[in-house]
Parts: structure tokens; sequence; C-alpha cells
């Protein structure tokens, strides 16, 4: 309980620092805009002289490229600037004042921060993915549950890859490259996995696994998922976030037994 409402009040507290800010939010908005114009002439062009791009006619890609959004904006308003301050707590020996605290300190740092006014680019990618499974008719009761499930499991899954990676950090003080490596790789979510070469879409499903974080939850919202679309995304899933609290545990072992 502790945890949950430590969480709660930082939550919170930078939800007050993000509204008195105007600046970012007014840029945000803007970028948000070009963003949906780009969507446009990018699927324009795309679909200029063909009717598939790796199995996928137009009107699903359009709702592919709203999960890319969608994640992406989640990872740049919630993911990207929590596991950099875990990087940068663990790097710069600041992380002992969270240590002696009796809760769970992964849980705190990865909800401390919060750059809210990505928010646009979730509502964007939301409008979007729902926008184009109503144009082919697959927006039913049955297909929101399944798209509520899948991009809650592409959210955590992202998270668990994020922090798996400011975790390393207790080893390497590389990590933020690493994170913004993995940040620009997740713009091969903007397409189909069928369109890439056999050793990309072995990477985007096992290494780094974007087809779980994208293009599952963009099938569900066009009800073509599948038991085993929901066993493969559960075990990403799990599977990453135990690989976290294993390298997080470690490294603090790490970091307390060479006494900070």
């Amino acid at each position: 309980m502790k945890t949950v409402s430590a969480v709660r009040a930082l939550l919170l507290a930078r939800l007050k620092a993000n509204l008195k800010d105007r600046v970012p939010v007014f840029v945000s908005l803007l970028s948000t805009a070009l963003l949906g114009l780009s969507v446009y002439v990018v699927v324009e062009i795309f679909f200029g002289n063909v009717d598939k791009i790796g199995g996928w006619n137009k009107e699903q890609s359009i709702v592919l490229y709203g999960a890319f959004i969608l994640i992406r904006s989640f990872v740049q308003m919630v993911v990207l600037p929590n596991c950099e301050a875990a990087s940068r707590l663990i790097i710069s020996k600041s992380i002992d004042t969270y240590l002696s605290k009796p809760i769970d300190i992964q849980t705190i740092l990865a909800f401390g921060q919060l750059r809210l006014w990505h928010v646009f680019g979730v509502l964007l990618g939301l409008g979007l993915m729902l926008g184009g499974s109503y144009a082919q008719g697959q927006l039913t009761a049955k297909t929101l549950g399944a798209f509520c499930i899948f991009i809650t499991l592409a959210c955590a899954l992202a998270y668990a890859v994020w922090f798996s990676i400011a975790s390393l950090a207790f080893w390497t003080k590389k990590t933020s490259n690493v994170s913004h490596l993995l940040f620009m790789f997740l713009t091969t979510g903007r397409f189909p996995s069928g369109a890439y070469p056999e050793w990309i879409q072995v990477v985007i499903m096992t290494v780094v696994p974007v087809f779980f974080i994208m293009e599952v939850p963009a099938q569900s919202a066009m009800g073509m998922t599948t038991g085993g679309s929901l066993l493969g995304a559960l075990l990403a899933t799990v599977g990453f976030a135990l690989l976290s609290r294993l390298l997080w545990h470690l490294g603090v072992k790490k970091y307390l037994r060479e006494g900070s």
C-alpha cells in the first residue's frame, strides 16, 4: 500500500507541474497535427501504385500506423522519462535515498515522471485505430474488449523492455544510447512485419518485440487476433517483465555489494 500511495502522490505532483508549463503543450499539439497530416501523405504515397503492403490493405495500414503513433507517444509520455531518470540516479549514485525506503523502488522509479503533453499523440493514434476499425465494420464490443487487452499488454511490454535497458546502468553508463536506438527501432512498427525481410521479422518478434508492441494491438482492433496471438503477447510481456525484475535485483545487489 505504501508503494501505491507513493506512486499516486508522485503522479499528482507531476501532473500539476505539467499543467503549469503551457509551451510544451502548444508545441506537442502542433506537432501532433503535423503528424496526422503526415499519416495521410505517407499512406497515399505507399498505396499510390499497390493495393497491399506486407499483406495489409490501405485501411488496415492506417490502423497499424495509429498503433505506432499511440505506442510511441506513450513511450515518450511515460516510459522514456522514467527510465532515463532511473538510469541517471544509478549512474550518479543518487539512488541510495530510494534504497533506504520500505517500498518497491522499481515501481516508484517507473512512475515518478510524466510528460503529459504527449497525450495528444496517444489520442491521435487511438482515433486512427478505432476510426479505421469502424471504417472496416470491425468496431464491435468483442473487438473493443480484445483491443483493450492487447493495448494494455503492449504498453506493459514496452515498459518492461525499456526498464530492462535502464537496469543495465548498474553495469554500464551507455544505457541512454541503447534506449534511443531502441526508440528509433520502433519506426519499423509503422509497416506490417510481412513487408520486411525474414531476418528483420525474427528480430521484431523476439529481440525487440515490436511485433507484439504494435502489430498485434492493430490486429486486435480489426478482429484479426487469435488465442495464439494472446498467448504470444502474454509470454512476451511476462518474459520481459521478469527480465526487467531480474536485472534490477541483480543490479541492486551489485550496487550494495560494491558499497554504492
